[in-house]
Order: C-alpha cells, then sequence, then structure tokens
C-alpha cells in the first residue's frame, strides 16, 4: 500500500500547527511589546475629568430615615472607576496593537480641533482644542471625543477663544463628548469673552454643549457664557448651555456671562438648566446667571437656571441664582431665580434660588424660583425671595456672594 496519502496528510498536520504556533507567538509578542512600552507615556491624550457623582449618587435616605440612613458614596464613581486604566489606555502604543478597538483618544490640535474618538471598543475620548485670540481667528473650539461602546468618558469640549480686539466675535465652546456603555459624558467648553470693545457691541460666546452620559454614568455639566463690556455700545453675556441628562446623575448647567456697557445697554447671559438623573442619583444644580451693569444705560440681568430632577431615588438639584442689574441712570430688571428640581422616592426636591436685585432708575427685582417637590418621604424645596427693588446695597451684597 503506498504512503504517499499518510504522508500528504502528516505534512498538511505539520503545516497547519506551524501557523497555529506562529500566530499564537505573533499576539504573545504583540501583548508583550505593548506591556513593555506602558508607562512610557501618551503626549497629547488627556482624559476628561470625571464628575463628582459617586455609583448610584449617594442614594439619599435623608428625608425618611435621618441622615443615619443615607448609605455611604461608594469609592468609584464611573468616571474614576475608567481613568483606572489611563496608564495603559493613554499609551499610543494600545490602540495600535489592538487595531484601534482599545484607547483613549489623543486631545484635539489646531489642525483637528476635536478631541479624537476612544477605541472602539473601551477608551475615552480626546479633550476638544482650546484656540488663542490669535489662532481663533481661523480655527474654531474643538468638541470632545466620544468614548468607546463598552466604556469611557467623554473628552471636554474646548474653550471658545476671546475676541481679538473686536476683530473677530468671542467664540463658542466645543461641545462635549459622549460617554460609553459605562463612562461619563464630557463637559461643554466656556465661551470666549469679548471684553474692552471700543466700538460696536461686543457679545461673550455661549458656553458648549454638555456631552450624554452613558447606560451607568453621569451627564456632562454645560460650558458657561463668555463676559462681554463695551464702551460705547451694548453688551451682552454669552448663555450658559443646559447640563445632560444621566442615568445615576445629571449635569450642572453652565453660568451664563456678565455683561458691562458705559453708555449702552448691558444684558446679563442666562443660565443653563441642569440634566435630570434617569435612574438614580440626584439631578444636576442650575448654573448661575450674569449680572449686567451699565452706567448710563439700561441693564438687565440674566436667568438661573432649573435644578434638574432626581430619579427613582435622588434629591432634587437646586436652582441657579439669578443676575443683578445696577445702572447710574437707565431702568433696571433683575433676573429670575431658577426652580428647583423635583425629587424622587424618600428625597428631597431642590430649593429654588432668589430672584436678581435691581439698582437705579425704574427698577424692577426678579422673581424668585419655585421651590422643587419631593417624593414620599421626602420634603419639597424652599421657595427663593423675589429680588429687591432699587437697593443698591443689596444689589451689591447679592453681587459679591
Amino acid at each position: 500500500m503506498s504512503t504517499a496519502p499518510s504522508a500528504g496528510k502528516h505534512r498538511a498536520t505539520r503545516a497547519r500547527g506551524t501557523n497555529v504556533r506562529r500566530a499564537v507567538g505573533g499576539a504573545m509578542a504583540g501583548g508583550a511589546m505593548a506591556a513593555a512600552f506602558v508607562g512610557l507615556g501618551s503626549a497629547g491624550t488627556a482624559q476628561a475629568a470625571p464628575l463628582d457623582c459617586p455609583l448610584l449618587c449617594e442614594l439619599p435616605g435623608a428625608s425618611l430615615f435621618g441622615d443615619s440612613g443615607a448609605p455611604q458614596a461608594l469609592a468609584f464613581t464611573p468616571g474614576s472607576a475608567v481613568t483606572m486604566f489611563d496608564p495603559i489606555l493613554d499609551n499610543p502604543l494600545t490602540m495600535v496593537f489592538t487595531f484601534g478597538m482599545i484607547g483613549n483618544g489623543a486631545d484635539g490640535n489646531a489642525l483637528h480641533p476635536d478631541g479624537f474618538n476612544g477605541g472602539f471598543l473601551f477608551g475615552s475620548g480626546g479633550n476638544g482644542y482650546s484656540p488663542t485670540p490669535v489662532d481663533g481667528l481661523l480655527v474654531r473650539a474643538g468638541n470632545g471625543g466620544n468614548a468607546g461602546f463598552f466604556g469611557g468618558n467623554g473628552g471636554n469640549g474646548g474653550n471658545g477663544a476671546d475676541s481679538l480686539l473686536g476683530i473677530g466675535p468671542a467664540q463658542n465652546g466645543g461641545a462635549g463628548g459622549r460617554g460609553g456603555f459605562f463612562g461619563n459624558g464630557g463637559n461643554g467648553g466656556d465661551g470666549g469673552n469679548d471684553l474692552n470693545v471700543a466700538v460696536g457691541d461686543a457679545t461673550g460666546g455661549n458656553g458648549g454643549a454638555a456631552g450624554q452620559g452613558g447606560f451607568v454614568g453621569t451627564g456632562g455639566s454645560g460650558g458657561d457664557g463668555g463676559d462681554a463690556s463695551a464702551l460705547a455700545g451694548n453688551a451682552t453675556g454669552g448663555s450658559g448651555a443646559d447640563g445632560a441628562n444621566g442615568t445615576i446623575g445629571g449635569g450642572d448647567g453652565g453660568d451664563g456671562g456678565s455683561a458691562t456697557s458705559t453708555v449702552g445697554a448691558a444684558t446679563g447671559g442666562d443660565a443653563g438648566d441642569a440634566g435630570d438623573a434617569d435612574f438614580f442619583g440626584g439631578g444636576g444644580d442650575g448654573g448661575d446667571a450674569g449680572h449686567a451693569t451699565s452706567t448710563t444705560g439700561t441693564a438687565a440681568g440674566g436667568n438661573g437656571g432649573d435644578g434638574g430632577s432626581g430619579g427613582f431615588v435622588g434629591d432634587g438639584g437646586n436652582g441657579g441664582n439669578a443676575g443683578n442689574a445696577t445702572s447710574a441712570g437707565g431702568n433696571t430688571n433683575g433676573g429670575n431665580g431658577g426652580d428647583g428640581g423635583n425629587g424622587g422616592f424618600f428625597s428631597d426636591g431642590g430649593n429654588g434660588a432668589s430672584g436678581g436685585n435691581a439698582s437705579g432708575g425704574e427698577s424692577t427685582g426678579g422673581n424668585g424660583g419655585n421651590g422643587g417637590s419631593g417624593g414620599i418621604g421626602g420634603s419639597n424645596g424652599s421657595d427663593g425671595a423675589d429680588g429687591n427693588d432699587g437697593s443698591s446695597s443689596a444689589s451689591s451684597s447679592d453681587s459679591a456672594s
């Protein structure tokens, strides 16, 4: 009987075995190389800062059981749990050896303002680029990169550039990136300032939109509006952006920008509303509005942002403070305080904020915000006081606070 078929089978078996050993050896070598280079760092990669809301966001039990009934905050937040792996994820070789599946995205730059996305499976998005007043004439503020599918934090949006001597407008902040399945949304970038405009009007940039939190994560906070000041024209502060919703905690609203004018009208920027907690945890706090000051023109303070509602178990967020209005010759109107968010079961509603004070000309103080409703076993939040009419001392003291 011929041995040729048998020999052929043996050769095929040996060939397959050799290919398998080579593949396994290559994978081991690649993994060893990646591990060997961990610790060299990664220039240009940065992680969105984790938000303060802990996992399950310090589930409140204060209303029904007293303070001792509320469980302690857990050691890790979704954001901080992700950042534990940064020494590996920040290294660009991790992204290379995993073929783009795992690793943190790089930060944006002047040529690519948006932060790069994290690895397809796991990794945080890079932060958006924050241009200077000079390159801001050509480059916008970058958006934060999105996180990987299973885990990672969204990158923070870049801050908008300040106006350069009134040549170009103050930029809006970049948007925060989206969190992964397990991770937080990125914060929106702040709007740029438009200051000391000699001719024409001044307008601060608006805050960037907050990034959506993941299935287990908190929403990002909205960016703050930029400040504005004009010598001869009107001044308008930038608006703060809304905070994003999150399954275990809402993001805070961004603050409005302040406005100052010598002879024109001054209008403080409105603050952003806070995000809600969709499942557990507390709602975010509303942003504080911008103040308005004019020497001879009219002045109107911005409106404070509303607090976010808590989850099934979670306190409502507090409303944001209203902006004050001050003028030596024109009419003034204080802004309205933000409403408090509603609480969940056994949880308290957020407090409403005070209305803004008005001083100068025909002055009208703003309305205080309404307190949020508490859930079953919880307490309602308190209403904010209305702003004062025509009291310079009250307006000054509230502005300082």
